[in-house]
């Protein structure tokens, strides 16, 4: 009996000490999570909201210095009628000193009004003041606006705004219908009224709710009845407004209740490209896109897989180490490291502190893993906007090292640079490399550095580099560059290898013309001329007679060599493992097209930018994104989350990055759905990059150069006499090398392009040249729904005017002409 007494009171010993156990890991681990998004410094800068129709909109953050670049093209401010802004001040944590506001042209350089505030008013959740702009605006002209905020804590604040003044009085109808149907769609009977902007498509994607447009079905667009519901609210932001068109953006956590309790949130942004017209508002263009916030909750690391949910792929990542032990991931712009030996699961990086954090997530910051050890440490940046920590109120990138076994983060490195999230988005994107020497390759604002990480110095690899003259291999390991200014007339090619940091040059010989093409996989393509060959149209150079197109691979050894007697080529293009010849023969002085031809390669063309990652259908969810893990288990309970214990910043780590030579080429930026789509000097991809989403294009000052949306219905130039010999005096210009005329109109290369996309510049009030194949040229001078208006030949005795049909026009130009047309802008 006293045996079985004791037996008992083991077994219940035993069994309070589990459950003591049990508690007291679900208490550390209860601890942990509460500190599990962040270990970065709060955001202490304030936030502006301008009141556009009576509601707060257009919510900018701050920066510390006064650099209106950093801020890219940001947001628009429509004026109220009376010009008097109603502005606001979210977070001011200490007393306000002073207001002022600052008008600019685009540009920066023209100062139209300065002015200090003398009073504003203190409200319980923040500052109000009144901007008394005066009336010096152009009507429908965009301005730089800069609002200075200083207080006790922050000597000075600048936000940064596009401002206009218009009449336009269907803007506000534009607003209110971008929140009906945000908000519609989140009930499935209200959402019966929005049947009449979709466009569904049979071919579209409805497996996934991570991306979703007009073209989805209407069980998409009201979120496969999951029961979605919008949590906080929605921050609203004016992007664009030209003529007809406008572009409205909404930001907003959106979160659901599942049949087993659990609760699931959502980052949600949503673009509405409208149009303007007699009898109602056209929806042009329609994206939703959707990303679950992972919370790394136990249920969510399953078999060997780690759920991240439904995404819409931009930000996802995935990067084990060489034996797959560790597995790096990006989630929500976070950093994650799995340890699948002890299971341990730690958060190394996050800016948002709550799942509603919508300050914190706002699109203008990214992480890009660069490596992971075995050891379980890894390198990598975050770049953007910087809205904590003590960097906040910056534009730049930041190195971090993160140690596992330390399980501490350091910033090694920082480079503020002066380029908005945007821009950094697309050149990070392009060349963000880390040798094993522990040299960092970095492509920024059209040059590339090589940063010495122990030493921190760096050097100045390549600069003035563009789509045109600089290339990166699939694996980012090798680039290229041509010499020189001109894309036609380089005799030197630059390749270097960023593995070992060792640099070759490859020269044609013979006072011949060397032209880079790109990159197949790792190996190298270009093309070779002969000096003082080339093809024009209209008195310029567009491209070069290549006699020989060569093939090198990692070793600088030549792989595959094309020359063929008597053949030419001209638009050497790379797809995939392919590299595509269009063969021409010479003829007199002249070049006639003969046929194609292509080169097929063996080697490994690009790296999967989702490899690691994985998804699965599901009913209910649809597509739904996890990591893959290459060993280990995960189940459920046992995984221990944590945040590193000590984020520190080596001493003296601010490099301030400088190019020897600034790029001379006019950039053009192509803009779609809110955001930067591309930096291009060449204008036709530019306007490719913005086509699909009803996009437009400007230059690096924000003047607007081409618009899809924003387009009459029929347009004719009048007086063209006059214009006929200014466009002749324009194209003697262009053919100089000149981007504008004296009189303020810019000359654009549109070869490439469509009939119907060229026709935005007739519609602003400028005809089009279009060249003919033979040195002569058509002046496009009207359009409408049916026909263009063309002046053939103009100032010779064989000009004359007509009318052609716009599908039998469309085939002309591009079969006559192959599409070469100039285009010119009044600015």
């Amino acid at each position: 009996m006293k045996k079985l007494i004791r037996k008992n009171l083991i077994l219940l010993l035993i069994f309070i000490a589990a459950i003591l156990a049990y508690f007291g890991v679900s208490l550390l681990k209860s601890e942990e999570d509460s500190a599990v998004y962040t270990s970065i410094e709060d955001a202490n800068l304030p936030v502006a909201h301008m009141e556009i129709f009576g509601r707060r909109m257009n919510a900018l953050y701050g920066f510390v210095e006064n650099l209106p670049r950093s801020a890219g093209r940001g947001d628009l401010t429509l004026l109220p009628a009376d010009r008097q802004l109603q502005v606001y001040f979210a977070d001011v944590d200490s007393r306000v000193l002073g207001i002022r506001y600052e008008i600019r042209s685009l540009d920066g350089e023209r100062l139209v009004e300065r002015t200090d505030l003398e009073a504003w008013t203190a409200e319980e959740d923040g500052i109000r003041a009144k901007l008394p702009i005066q009336n010096l605006l152009a009507q429908d002209e965009e301005y730089l606006m800069t609002l200075t905020l200083s207080t006790e804590e922050h000597p000075a604040v600048y936000y940064y705004t596009r401002i206009v003044s218009s009449e336009n009085s269907y803007i506000e109808a534009m607003l209110q219908l971008a929140m009906d149907f945000s908000e519609k769609s989140f009930d499935y009977n209200e959402a019966r009224a929005l049947t009449t902007y979709l466009e569904t498509d049979l071919n579209a994607d409805n497996s996934t709710l991570g991306r979703t447009s007009l073209k989805n079905s209407f069980t998409q667009l009201t979120w496969r009845g999951m029961g979605m519901k919008r949590i906080s609210e929605a921050s609203v932001h004016l992007k664009e407004m030209q003529g007809i068109m406008c572009t409205i953006e909404l930001e907003y956590v959106a979160g659901r209740t599942t049949d087993s309790g659990r609760e699931e949130f959502y980052d949600v942004t949503e673009s509405f490209t409208m149009r303007w017209g007699t009898e109602r508002i056209y929806m042009m263009d329609y994206d939703r896109r959707v990303n679950q916030i992972f919370s790394g909750e136990d249920r969510l690391y399953w078999d060997r897989r780690i759920m991240m949910g439904i995404s819409d792929e931009d930000e996802l990542q995935a990067v084990s180490d060489s034996s797959g032990a560790y597995k790096a991931f990006v989630a929500n712009r976070a950093l994650w490291l799995f340890d699948t030996v002890s299971r341990q699961s730690t958060k190394v990086f996050a800016f948002r502190k709550s799942e509603d954090d919508l300050r914190m997530n706002f699109n203008s910051h990214s992480v890009r893993i660069l490596s992971v050890s075995e050891e379980g440490n890894i390198d990598f940046l975050v770049y953007g906007y910087m809205r904590r920590g003590n960097h906040e109120g910056t534009t730049g990138v930041a190195f971090y090292r993160y140690e596992s076994a330390d399980n501490a983060l350091t910033e090694r490195l920082y480079l503020p640079v002066d380029e908005d999230y945007g821009s950094l988005r697309q050149d990070i994107g392009r060349l963000s490399y880390l040798s094993d020497n522990q040299t960092l390759y970095l492509y920024l604002d059209h040059a590339v550095y090589g940063l010495d990480l122990p030493g921190k110095e760096y050097v100045v690899v390549a600069d003035g580099l563009t789509e045109e003259n600089f290339a990166v291999s699939a694996d980012g390991a090798r680039i290229a560059w041509q010499e020189g200014d001109d894309i036609y007339s380089s005799s030197r090619l630059n390749v270097m290898d960023l593995t070992t940091g060792k640099k070759d040059e490859i020269q044609p010989g013979d006072n011949g013309v060397i032209r880079l093409v790109g990159f197949v996989g790792s190996d190298l393509v270009y093309g070779l001329a002969h000096e003082g060959e080339s093809l024009t149209s209209g008195g310029r150079i567009t491209g070069l007679p290549l006699y020989a197109v060569e093939i090198v691979g990692n070793g600088m050894e030549t792989e595959t060599r094309y020359e063929k007697d008597g053949i030419y080529l001209q638009n050497v293009e790379i797809q995939d493992s392919r590299v595509h010849l269009t063969r021409m023969r010479k003829n007199g002085a002249s070049y006639e097209i003969l046929d194609e031809d292509t080169l097929v390669c063996n080697e490994e063309v690009i790296r999967d930018p989702l490899d690691g990652i994985g998804y699965l259908a599901d009913n209910e969810y649809g597509r739904i994104y996890f990591v893959q893990l290459e060993s280990g288990e995960t189940q459920g309970r046992d995984i221990q989350i944590h945040v590193p214990k000590k984020v520190v910043a080596e001493e003296n780590n601010t490099i301030h990055l400088k190019a020897n030579h600034e790029l001379k080429a006019r950039v053009y930026y192509a803009y779609s759905q809110g955001r930067m789509n591309g930096m291009f000097v060449n204008f036709s991809s530019a306007v490719e990059a913005a086509y699909d989403g009803m996009g437009l294009v400007t230059d690096g000052n924000g003047c607007v150069f081409w618009n899809r949306v924003n387009r009459n219905s029929a347009r004719t130039i009048r007086e063209m006499s006059g214009e006929e010999a200014l466009v002749r005096r324009y194209l003697s210009e262009f053919a100089r090398g000149e981007e504008m005329s004296s009189d303020g109109v810019c000359f654009i290369d549109a070869s490439g392009l469509s009939l119907g996309q060229i026709l935005y510049f007739v519609s602003q009030g400028k005809p089009v040249a279009a060249f003919l194949g033979d040195d002569s040229y058509g002046l496009i001078y009207g359009y409408d729904q049916y026909n263009i208006s063309c002046l053939w030949y103009p100032g010779t005795e064989y000009a004359y005017s007509d009318k052609m049909g716009l599908n039998d026009a469309t085939a002309f130009f591009e079969n006559t002409g192959r599409n070469d047309f100039v285009c010119f802008l009044q600015q």
